[in-house]
C-alpha cells in the first residue's frame, strides 16, 4: 500500500503493521507535520506473529500535501522482553547507526 484515501476537511484513519518475522521489529510513524497530523502511539516494538493498529487524524483544515513514513529494524532478544522500551531502543539504533527502512505512504484526498 503506498497511498490512503481520505475525505473530508478532517478525518481519523489507522494503518495496520503486522510482524511475520521470527524477531522483534522496532518501529516509528512519523508524518509530514505534527501540526496538521496527529499519530497515536507513534513507537513500539512489535513481537513476532503480532499486529497493532496505528491512527492518525487530521487536526486541521489544509490542502498542504501530507505523507507518513514508517521506520523500522529488527530487533534483538533483548529488547523482546515485557516492558522493553521503543524510546530507549530507537536510542540504541541512533547511537550505534543500526540500518533502518522505510516506507513512505501519500495520504490522497477523495
Amino acid at each position: 500500500m503506498d497511498k490512503f484515501q481520505v475525505t473530508g476537511d478532517t478525518w481519523e484513519s489507522f494503518i495496520t503493521l503486522q510482524n511475520r518475522s521470527q524477531c522483534g521489529i522496532l518501529f516509528k510513524v512519523k508524518c509530514t507535520s505534527n501540526a496538521r497530523v496527529e499519530i497515536d502511539d507513534c513507537a513500539d516494538i512489535l513481537l513476532p506473529g503480532n499486529e497493532i493498529q496505528v491512527i492518525f487524524r487530521k487536526k486541521t483544515v489544509s490542502n498542504a500535501r501530507d505523507q507518513l513514513m514508517v521506520l523500522y529494524c529488527l530487533v534483538g532478544k533483548q529488547w523482546m522482553c515485557e516492558g522493553a522500551s521503543a524510546f530507549r531502543c530507537w536510542k540504541r539504533v541512533k547511537t550505534q547507526d543500526v540500518i533502518t527502512k522505510r516506507k513512505i505512504i501519500d495520504i490522497v484526498n477523495k
